[in-house]
């Protein structure tokens, strides 16, 4: 008997393994589609606003939403959205001259609830094919001062939009400033401040006359590529300001990190008097008068991987010794070697702890 049943029961294990793997088969191509089908619809363009107004100034709020602003084909302002918009809400109104676009999450009581196992089952289908994504798109035909604020966004301004002003305000947010060999668009202000750590290409800061940074900590690096364009030397910053702003790491020393192939400004002013400066600039090549000092002896990069910073072996071998050691403030031309070049670049920093 026990046998019969075992036979039995093998028999529809077989049967439910055929049927689960043909029914999978079937099933299989409609699931593909609907991922095609859903991948489309993320990507396709909303519309939101489209007028022929004339604006000087964009007034930008979001949460979680990335921004991208771009120059418009025609005359029109047009705003549109992509990506997972579900549970989010838009609005676009026009004050005076300023278009005030805002986008935030809806509140929970106004978010879909589930009635039915069928609704479920189609809910987390969906899921499965959407991405946490969504983006607003700002088309705009003429100069514009933009002043924009975030908790959680990247902002993106592509490199055939001008403006004057660019204030950008956020909590974990990101920046990105478009350069092109052919489009450096020249910018009086450019105003950051963030509330945790803040990731800047050099070449989104190119053409701007003044910036101003305020930032937990901060990234300020050359990336591949970034140095292409001739007489790069013009379109450096004549003014960067950057300062620390207490936030919730404050019992940590923050650091800010600055590496470049060229200078990051004409005039570079670093107060971050309780965090630490790595800055590492070409040297070598560039003549830079520095007023430095830190409350800690400043320390020199070690570029050798043979040691580590903290070993015996790096901290006693002549070759390796920090030429900075017990060094506090720095005054002058960091390579004297470079005096008789005619350009010059000013580099001022009052930091906790220093590493040039």
């Amino acid at each position: 008997m026990n046998k019969k049943l075992a036979i039995f029961a093998a028999v529809l294990l077989v049967i439910g393994i055929i049927g689960t793997t043909w029914s999978g088969i079937l099933v299989m191509p409609s699931l593909i589609n609907f991922g095609l089908e859903k991948e489309a619809e993320l990507n396709k363009e909303n519309k939101l606003y489209q007028e022929k107004v004339n604006i000087d100034k964009l007034d930008i709020a979001v949460d979680n939403i990335n921004v991208m602003i771009r120059k418009s084909s025609n005359e029109d302002v047009r705003v549109t959205t992509r990506g997972n918009n579900e549970f989010y809400k838009y609005s676009v109104t026009l004050q005076d001259k300023t278009l005030v676009v805002k986008g935030e999450r809806k509140s929970e009581n106004k978010i879909k609830k589930i009635r039915s196992f069928d609704h479920l089952l189609n809910t987390s289908i969906n899921s499965m094919f959407s991405r946490d994504y969504r983006e607003i798109r700002i088309y705009v035909p003429n100069n514009v001062d933009i002043n924009a604020s975030s908790i959680s966004s990247y902002l993106f301004i592509s490199d055939d939009v001008d403006s004057n002003n660019i204030t950008y305000k956020t909590s974990s947010g990101g920046f990105s400033r478009a350069i092109t060999e052919n489009k450096v668009n020249r910018l009086e202000n450019l105003n950051l401040i963030s509330n945790s750590n803040l990731h800047l290409s050099t070449k989104s800061i190119l053409g701007v006359k003044n910036v101003n940074i305020e930032s937990e900590s901060l990234d300020i690096s050359s990336e591949n590529g970034d140095v292409f364009i001739n007489n790069i030397e013009e379109y450096i910053p004549e003014n960067v300001n950057i300062k620390e702003k207490i936030g919730r790491n404050s019992n940590y020393e923050s650091e800010f990190y600055l590496y470049s192939d060229m200078p990051i400004a004409k005039f570079l002013d670093i107060e971050v008097p309780n965090s630490k400066v790595r800055l590492d600039i070409p040297v070598n090549k560039y003549k830079f008068n520095c007023d430095i000092k830190s409350k800690e002896a400043i320390e020199e990069f070690n570029n050798d991987e043979e040691y580590d910073n903290d070993s015996y072996d790096y901290e006693h071998s002549e070759e390796h010794s920090n030429k900075y050691r017990n060094t506090r403030e720095i005054k002058g031309l960091l390579n004297k070697n470079l005096s008789n070049l005619e350009k010059e670049y000013t580099i001022k920093i009052n930091s906790n702890s220093l590493e040039l």
